[in-house]
């Protein structure tokens, strides 16, 4: 029986006797409909799963032993971030004193009593100790996980409400100024090989699928060109469009049911096949696009919408 072979995505990994410090690839790219982001950025998969783009950050302390006596706390940052911690550390290396980077994000579904999983992330280098006196590794990063009462914003977001946070892990890790230096040198090298690796594939597919609909909307204003009016004032730019309700139809533009037939999946399980195909073998994949998808793909929408018409005539009938 062979061996089962273990991926490991660990950039690099500071380790000392008593603690450790690893970053990991957790890099996800954006959908072609969000190209221009080229990182995920908390948008929705086909199967209507978040997806982000982050760097992995586990700091673990087994001072005290293994197993349960070993504390880990883990956190994640944006390749975005990142490059802000590396290039305050280039910029800033053996002069720079205070905090530079901190973050708290709460995540997941709050339990019965509204606590939700919230992770703290501080970097901050001191180059005197409270004694006044130099300390040879200034930087010290700090991970802490716990829980706190999660209260939700009208716009969508959350944040921890104050005073109500309970720390379960947290460690505190110090580095010298080369070994924090290398750290972050590593992790901004893989993150700019990973976006020359998968960035042209995801800008590709986003640019043939807005030709794709700049092509099919010149083709309707040209099939039905709109009478000459006096000119109005120009209209504050409309919401970003949200999921479509099946009892708000789209708009088909005129598209016929082999041209929708006919219009190609660009992400997800289906991609590479034709609409039509996904409504042969997966119906509700082509439901998705108008009661999920919140993309800019009108094609989309109303290929769907088209599909979705046919089929509930030939039910009906």
């Amino acid at each position: 029986m062979e061996d089962k072979i273990y991926i490991d995505n660990e950039i690099c990994t500071f380790k000392t006797t008593k603690k450790l410090l690893a970053f990991s690839d957790r890099l996800n790219p954006a959908t072609p409909v969000n190209y221009a982001n080229l990182h995920a950025k908390d948008e929705r998969d086909e199967q209507d799963r978040r997806v982000k783009s982050t760097i992995g950050i586990l700091a673990s302390d087994f001072s005290n032993g293994k197993g349960n006596a070993n504390i880990k706390a883990q956190a994640n940052i944006t390749a975005a971030e990142a490059r802000y911690i590396y290039a305050c550390v280039e910029k800033g290396l053996g002069t720079l004193n205070g905090e530079i980077f901190s973050s708290e994000k709460i995540m997941g579904t709050p339990d019965e009593r509204g606590y939700a999983i919230v992770k703290k992330l501080s970097i901050r280098r001191s180059s005197k100790n409270s004694k006044g006196e130099p300390q040879n590794s200034p930087w010290i990063v700090t991970v802490d996980n716990g829980k706190s009462l999660k209260v939700n914003n009208p716009n969508g977001s959350a944040y921890a409400q104050s005073g109500t946070y309970q720390s379960h892990s947290k460690v505190m890790i110090f580095l010298t100024d080369q070994e924090f230096f290398c750290l972050l040198a590593e992790v901004v090298a893989f993150i700019s090989v990973w976006e020359v690796t998968f960035g042209p594939k995801v800008m590709r597919e986003g640019r043939a699928m807005l030709d794709e609909a700049k092509a099919a909307h010149a083709a309707e204003q040209a099939k039905n060109p709109k009478p000459q009016q006096a000119a109005k004032p120009t209209p504050p730019p409309a919401p970003q469009r949200q999921n479509v309700a099946p009892s708000t139809p789209v708009n088909t533009g005129g598209m016929t049911l082999a041209q929708a037939m006919a219009v190609k999946v660009i992400f997800g399980k289906h991609k590479g096949r034709t609409m039509g195909e996904m409504e042969a073998e997966s119906p509700t994949g082509v439901d998705w696009y108008i009661n999920t998808y919140s993309g800019k793909s009108e094609i989309h929408r109303q290929a769907a919408q088209v599909i979705i018409n046919s089929r509930n005539q030939q039910q009906a009938g």
